[in-house]
């Protein structure tokens, strides 16, 4: 199992209140706003939304998913809702790593 380094509470603070604002739609001045606010957040940001991948509820991990790819992940989401896996590496990495949630819906 993957470590989680430190990460402080006012950056998780920070990474889970950006990640359950909604997603504006593509192409709009709100997506390009919320795209520069995405990329602003702390470098710790990436280890907060593997964790949310495996412990979120499915709408923020739905969130991690887009806000990972704007910090230079690969993401590919495999299975049905109730066997969902997520496969995901660092752009450039050799190696992938498998996060399967711990909150599944139906």
């Amino acid at each position: 199992m993957r470590k989680m380094s430190p990460v402080s509470d006012s950056v998780l603070q920070k990474v889970l209140t950006f990640i359950l604002q909604p997603i504006p739609p593509g192409g709009s001045r709100f997506r390009q706003e919320w795209e520069a606010r995405c990329r602003a957040l702390p470098p710790e940001t990436p280890d907060v939304l593997m964790e949310t991948l495996s412990r979120g509820t499915p709408s923020e991990q739905e969130a991690a998913i887009v806000t990972l790819r704007y910090h230079n992940y690969e993401v590919i989401e495999t299975g049905e809702r109730t066997d969902r896996r997520y496969i995901l590496r660092k752009a450039g990495a050799k190696e992938w790593e498998v996060i399967r949630p711990m909150l599944q819906l139906d």
